[in-house]
């Protein structure tokens, strides 16, 4: 039988600084091994090594008799430390499962995975903490800091309009034309719609586990540079497109503020993100309906009431 893990002769530098010098051992089936040694001896860059986090400078690494990369599906790995954004919206559920990202290609988790994540958090005494967030999610001094620099705008906005000699083409660029839209626009929109959401339905689980932690994904043999890439071309994609339709300040504001509004009541990604979608058509349509009668501009008066919106749900969740 082929042993678990098996260096021949590693070598591994940082720039000119060698860390492991001819590394050679085997780690067989069944065993429990703990790695001992001061601070800096090379053991956290050792352990990297095994699911080809890093790669070594020369030498072979073979793990289950196949490369790391090849192998990471079956390996279970646990940083030392663990560094991510506290306001990602994640629960204790979401973080366990993403240990089964790397099983499938793409699709929703399967009911086996779900049932091995509740038997972990079994095991591990957590069985009731599922859907409490993974780590406590604050106000956001950024957060909000966007969303009044948005909502001044929009009103200031709104006042001008009424000011005789107001410049139309600061009005355009600023808010868009949101009445005019061409079927050119509609038909690109429409397109980028069907391949954002596709994309979502198929690799919500690995576009999750991405964004919440890049290397505890490419541990478990995700394309981190790929989705990373992926998610960067969707986001400049629809903001140049819809900064033509609706204005800069109208893409900021629904991208954000929306979200913001939702992440007051829910703790799950997948949950904010249809809760958002909802949320910027109830609010666009209300927009439309609210300036049509006293003729105020559409783009700064949905602003204004998704403002309103959030600081609703400020009040209520409290």
């Amino acid at each position: 039988m082929d042993p678990v893990v098996a260096f021949d002769k590693v070598c591994f530098s940082y720039t000119d600084q060698e860390v492991l010098h001819d590394v050679s051992f085997e780690v067989e089936p069944g065993s429990f091994i703990g790695v001992v040694g001061p601070n800096g001896a090379g053991k956290t860059t050792l352990l990297k090594l095994i699911p080809g986090l890093l790669k070594p400078g020369r030498g072979a690494i073979k793990v289950f008799g196949n490369s790391p990369r090849k192998a990471r599906p079956h390996i279970s790995y646990v940083m030392q430390h663990m560094d991510f954004d506290e306001k990602f919206p994640a629960t204790v559920d979401d973080i366990v499962i993403m240990g089964r990202v790397g099983k499938q290609k793409w699709g929703p988790y399967t009911a086996a995975d779900k049932k091995v994540a509740q038997q972990s958090l079994e095991k591990v005494g957590m069985s009731g903490l599922g859907d409490r967030p993974f780590a406590q999610l604050s106000g956001g001094q950024r957060q909000r800091a966007l969303i009044a620099q948005a909502l001044g705008m929009a009103i200031g906005v709104t006042s001008i309009m009424k000011t005789p000699g107001y410049s139309q083409d600061l009005m355009s660029y600023l808010f868009g034309s949101i009445l005019m839209v061409s079927p050119t626009d509609l038909g690109l929109m429409f397109i980028l719609d069907i391949i954002i959401i596709t994309g979502v339905v198929l690799f919500y689980n690995r576009i999750l586990a991405v964004c919440f932690h890049e290397e505890a994904a490419r541990a478990r043999g995700v394309p981190v540079g790929l989705y990373t890439f992926l998610i960067l071309i969707f986001t400049a994609l629809t903001t140049v497109l819809l900064a033509q339709v609706v204005g800069i300040v109208m893409v900021i504001a629904l991208l954000s503020i929306p979200a913001a509004t939702v992440s007051r009541f829910t703790n799950r990604l997948s949950t904010m993100m249809i809760s958002a979608t909802v949320l910027s058509l109830v609010i666009s349509l209300g927009g439309l309906v609210i300036s049509y009668g006293p003729e105020l501009p559409v783009g700064a008066t949905i602003i204004e009431l998704a403002g309103v919106c959030y600081l609703g749900a400020i009040l209520f969740k409290k």
